[in-house]
């Protein structure tokens, strides 16, 4: 509700002391039934279990959604409740959230009509009752410089008397920042340093607040000028005397106790009848009956107290996406259609949105070319897609060395090969599919030289690997005169691929199942290297994955990546990285990166050895990864959170300085039998072929009981796994509207573009859920980009402006 630029929000009174003054009011407006819809939505986030609040949420469902209200359809702005059918169906499901109602609550708020409010003698008799039951005083505004307090005299007194500002800002100046460096002086030890720096404190209060000849425009006028001389005096008499912390914490003393009366005599009783000392109160009111924002408050402001909680994460929504290492993760040059011989503006295919053929030529002989690699150059040869330009992905692409040369003892002509990549270039993600084929040298048809066909798409291409390794050759056996833009949809048009079923379980994420198959992963990496290395993703360590296969890079880091799943990887993410951008990685940001190479390790007594815990073992070393006569830098490698990951030899590494956490002893041995019995289900159920004739069907766990491929039980295994760990986050998630503010002036918790912002109790979770241990995992976990990002999606499953924009 808003009078004079003044804004006081309907959440400081729902279930508050003035919540009848609410309902009254409501209730003459002919709007009852929004108010009830209102204090079952505050009932609902007030209960502290999961069944509490289902039975309340069917009571909502059951009581305003079987047959709507017309005022409420009016209020919402719509004819009918499809909006809210995805609350509904969370309801059905049982997999309801603590901030499921949040935004249909925001929008009833909203649509609430407060012109006639201020008119009503309710509304005086409102102001009388807040401060009848808040009769604070200036030591409640003052005495623990919370932020939140001040700034609302702050406002006030620059409305009403800026003159007088400065004599605040002297008051907590020397309260928050001189105060405390003397008093946690030692009386006994000497500091130079802090003597230092209490002398620069000191002069930059008296330059800033007492100097006659200051141009801050913030002095503290009501410091009288013989105040003003003594504390001149004595800060000139104190720097040629011994440091005594108990002679300089009296040194703004007087001039201290001189602000403090005029701020008790001349601003607090103006203060306390103005409307911007309701708005405080309404705002107190409103931490008292929502601990989540007062968590956030304390969090946000706490910055110089003491007990300020280290377990709440607050976070703007939507939450900001860690820009990877780009624009360093591509060169800055670009290719434009013009620069291929051939070009047309489409593909005319729904998987993939660019297709570009370029291939290495040579002018020199076959004998030459074999003793001289370099002596090659490119070819352009055509392009598909609307782009005028697109990344130069030549690097994810070349070979080396860049020919093949045929044997005596090789048979037929080389195979072609395939990789996948990613890479990220404007804050989009691009997926790519590499076919390397190889052409005869004019002159020796045993040399052959690489023609590449590389597939761009937003969406991981893995699944079609086969199909469109198939489309590429059945495209090069045509000339290029017959190249058209609808050859990709005629080469594909007779091939399909089987996506798998989608698992029943964990529908409080929404994500499902996808199509990447993760079973090659399973059969050439252990288990325990498996959960090491996903574990490191979740906490968004620098994973670096070595190989000297291209394709075996590929497969394990988009398999990876998948089998995160609700979780989202945030950062740089490049399956195949080639040496020269492997060499500008170095930022702190986390990465996951595929390199080309092997891993050499100085084997010492002094500089390896084993850790060897419940878990996996990991190696802690001093590694070199080496590309031929290329060394990797040493600062992407030695980095204190990197890990390792040899695929060739199934084994992960660790920096001497990297210390893992450890992980939920109970739930990774639960994966790791879940993955077995899925890998392997005759050998988990061996007896039952041993003594006793086959059974007609063998019992699986229940959350891959319905799946029909293998690599579908894994992932279903993985997301089990991350609901055991992770399911009952969202109880402990609420976010709020940032508009406690002052019409025109800042909101309480300035994030910039911020209209709403997420609060995740850290330590409520943890000591709920205390059985799981391991405390410095989940910290490092909730901590991350990607956890906030999923925080974020199950927000917007109930999102109604969202829906809005999609009817529309």
């Amino acid at each position: 509700m808003r009078k004079a630029d003044v804004v006081v929000v309907v959440d400081g009174l729902v279930g508050s002391a003035h919540d009848r003054i609410l309902y009254t009011y409501l209730n003459q407006q002919g709007q009852e039934a929004i108010y009830s819809i209102l204090a079952d939505i505050h009932k609902y986030t007030k209960l502290d279990t999961r069944s509490k609040r289902q039975a309340q949420a069917e009571l909502i469902v059951q009581t305003y959604f079987k047959q709507p209200d017309a005022m409420l359809l009016d209020h919402l702005n719509v004819k009918d409740l499809l909006i809210l059918q995805p609350l509904i169906d969370a309801v059905d499901k049982k997999t309801c959230s603590l901030d499921m109602w949040a935004s249909l609550d925001e929008r009833l708020k909203r649509s609430l009509d407060w012109t006639t409010f201020f008119k009503l003698d309710m509304f005086g008799d409102f102001c009388n009752m807040i401060r009848e039951l808040h009769p604070m005083t200036l030591v409640d505004v003052l005495g623990e410089c919370n932020a939140s307090r001040i700034r609302f005299l702050e406002l006030w007194m620059r409305e009403f008397n800026p003159a007088g500002v400065g004599n605040l800002l002297f008051w907590i100046d020397v309260q928050t920042s001189f105060l405390p460096l003397v008093m946690h002086s030692s009386p006994t030890v000497f500091s130079v340093a802090r003597f230092e720096e209490i002398q620069v404190t000191v002069r930059r209060i008296f330059n800033t607040y007492l100097a006659d000849n200051n141009t801050t425009h913030q002095t503290a006028v009501s410091v009288l000028d013989d105040t003003k001389k003594d504390v001149l005096t004595r800060i000139l008499l104190y720097q040629g005397e011994p440091f005594s912390p108990a002679r300089y914490a009296s040194l703004f003393k007087t001039a201290q106790d001189q602000v403090w009366k005029w701020l008790q005599q001349k601003i607090f009783p103006n203060y306390q009848n103005s409307m911007l000392y309701i708005q405080w109160m309404v705002e107190v009111e409103l931490l008292e009956v929502e601990p989540y924002l007062c968590k956030a408050y304390a969090a946000y402001h706490g910055h110089h107290a003491s007990n300020r909680p280290k377990g709440t994460l607050l976070f703007p929504l939507p939450p900001p996406r860690a820009m990877p290492s780009i624009p360093t993760a591509l060169p800055d040059t670009k290719l434009v259609p013009s620069s291929f011989t051939l070009a047309f503006p489409s593909t005319e295919s729904p998987i993939f949105d660019r297709v570009l053929i370029f291939s290495i030529k040579s002018d020199a002989s076959a004998a030459s070319l074999a003793l001289d690699h370099l002596r090659v150059r490119f070819s352009l040869d055509a392009y598909w897609g609307v782009d005028t330009a697109v990344p130069d992905i030549q690097p994810f692409c070349l070979l080396r060395p860049p020919l093949f040369q045929k044997s005596s003892r090789t048979a037929g002509n080389p195979t072609p090969r395939i990789h996948l990549f990613a890479f990220v270039r404007d804050s989009t993600r691009f997926y790519g599919l590499c076919v390397t084929q190889w052409r005869a040298h004019d002159d020796d048809d045993t040399v052959f030289l690489p023609v590449y066909t590389s597939f761009l798409a937003t969406e991981s291409l893995c699944p079609w690997r086969t199909q469109l390794q198939t489309a590429a050759i059945k495209t090069h056996q045509l000339a290029h005169m017959e190249w058209s833009p609808s050859i990709w949809a005629d080469a594909l048009a007779d091939t399909h691929v089987d996506l798998p079923l989608l698992s029943p379980s964990f529908l409080a994420f929404a994500d499902g199942i996808s199509h990447c198959d993760v079973e090659p992963i399973f059969r050439s990496i252990n288990l325990e290297n498996i959960v090491a290395i996903l574990a490191s993703l979740l906490m968004e360590h620098r994973v670096i994955l070595v190989s000297t296969m291209r394709s075996r890079l590929s497969e394990a880091a988009d398999a990876l990546v998948d089998l995160l799943k609700p979780f989202h990887w945030m950062h740089t993410f490049l399956p195949f990285c080639p040496p020269t951008m492997a060499t500008k990685q170095l930022a702190e940001q986390p990465c996951f990166i595929g390199i080309e190479g092997t891993i050499e390790i100085k084997r010492s007594d002094a500089s390896t050895h084993r850790i060897r815990n419940s878990l996996c073992n990991l190696s802690k070393v001093h590694p070199v990864v080496k590309d031929g006569t290329f060394n990797y830098p040493a600062e992407l490698i030695h980095h204190p959170r990197a890990v390792l990951v040899d695929l060739d030899f199934d084994e992960v590494y660790l920096p001497l300085k990297h210390e893992p956490p450890e992980l939920p002893q109970t739930a990774v041995r639960t994966l790791e039998l879940a993955w077995r019995r899925v890998l392997n289900p005759r050998h988990a159920h061996a007896d039952h072929f041993l003594f006793s004739p086959p059974p007609k069907s063998i019992e699986t766990p229940v959350f891959v009981s319905s799946i029909e491929r293998t690599t579908d039980g894994l992932k279903a295994c993985m997301l089990e796994f991350l609901d055991t760990l992770f399911g009952r986050t969202t109880d402990f998630f609420r976010t709020f509207p940032n508009n406690i503010h002052l019409g025109r002036n800042k909101p309480a918790i300035a994030i910039v573009g911020c209209e709403n912002f997420g609060v995740f109790d850290i330590d409520g979770f943890l000591e709920a859920h205390i059985e799981l241990g391991c405390r410095d995992f989940f910290r490092q976990v909730f901590a991350s980009e990607a956890f906030m990002d999923f925080l974020a999606r199950q927000r917007r499953r109930f999102h109604l402006a969202d829906i809005d924009e999609n009817l529309e």
